[in-house]
C-alpha cells in the first residue's frame, strides 16, 4: 500500500513512513483503525473510512492477483488470518461456508468491486445522509448498479477541531 505522507497514531499503534509498503496484519489493522495523529488528515471518521476503503481495494487486488479464490490452500490460510480477529455468527463464520462464498466469486474482476461512502452533508462534527443517499440505497435494494452521486459526494467540509479535543 502506498502512502503520500508519514502517518502515526499512538492509539492505533501506527507508525508508517511515506512510500509503498507491504503491510502485515498488525500494520494493516493499525491503518484501518487510525483516526487521529500526524499525517492522518482532519481526524474524522470520514478520513478513516477513505483509508479503510483504500486498504480493502489493495487487499482485493492482492487476493485476485494471487488467485486466492481458486487455490483452496491459500483461501483457507487467508480466511483463517482474516477471521482470527473477528467474531462471526456460526453460519457465516464457518470457514467452509466462507470458502464456498469466496469460490462463488472466483470470476470477479477488480473492476467489478466498488467501494463507496454514502453521500452525506456535514452537520457540525457529524455527518448526515443527504438527498443523494436514498438513490444509492434504492439501487442497492433493487440489486441494480449503484446509483453513484456526481463528484463531490458531500457538501461542506469537516468542522475545525481543537487538537486533543474529543469528538
Amino acid at each position: 500500500m502506498c502512502f503520500e505522507n508519514d502517518m502515526s497514531s499512538v492509539q492505533a499503534n501506527l507508525d508508517v513512513t511515506a512510500g509503498c509498503h507491504t503491510l502485515d496484519g498488525e500494520a494493516a489493522l493499525a491503518v484501518a483503525r487510525a483516526r487521529k495523529g500526524p499525517g492522518l488528515g482532519d481526524g474524522s471518521d470520514i478520513g478513516r473510512i477513505d483509508r479503510q476503503q483504500e486498504l480493502l481495494t489493495n487487499m482485493v487486488e492482492q487476493v485476485l492477483e494471487r488467485n486466492v479464490m481458486t487455490d483452496f490452500g491459500e483461501l483457507f490460510q487467508f480466511l483463517r488470518a482474516a477471521t482470527s480477529s473477528l467474531i462471526t455468527g456460526d453460519r457465516i463464520g464457518d470457514l467452509t461456508t466462507m470458502a464456498g462464498l469466496a469460490y462463488s466469486l472466483r470470476e470477479i474482476d477488480q473492476g467489478d468491486v466498488t467501494f463507496v461512502t454514502m453521500p452525506y452533508d456535514w452537520a457540525g462534527a457529524r455527518v448526515h445522509p443527504n438527498d443523494l443517499s436514498e438513490d444509492l440505497w434504492d439501487s442497492i435494494r433493487a440489486d441494480e448498479p449503484m446509483a453513484l452521486p456526481p463528484e463531490p459526494e458531500q457538501s461542506g467540509s469537516p468542522p475545525e477541531t481543537t487538537p486533543g479535543a474529543g469528538t
